[in-house]
């Protein structure tokens, strides 16, 4: 099935943001897990290691390339 750029966008949202994000893409538009995986990652997305949460590529490092936890994983109070 061929996406609009639409669809490919709301997916994003959906997955980046919400917790039912990849299996409501894969149940919506018939999609398997991969191909999920994939969109997320054309547009510039990664999976944390931790927890799974989808964040912007270069979230996970700092300035330095040191690893940092997601802003899922972070621990609360922690402005770093």
């Amino acid at each position: 099935m061929k996406l609009s750029e639409k669809n490919k966008a709301d997916i994003i949202d959906r997955v980046a943001n919400q917790g039912d994000g990849e299996s409501w893409a894969m149940s919506a538009f018939d999609l398997e897990l991969e191909e999920v995986e994939e969109i997320m990652e054309d547009a510039n997305y990664e999976r944390c290691p931790d927890c799974g949460h989808w964040v912007e590529a270069g979230e996970l490092a700092d300035d330095d390339c040191e690893p940092r936890p997601c802003y899922n994983c972070k621990p609360r109070g922690d402005d770093e």
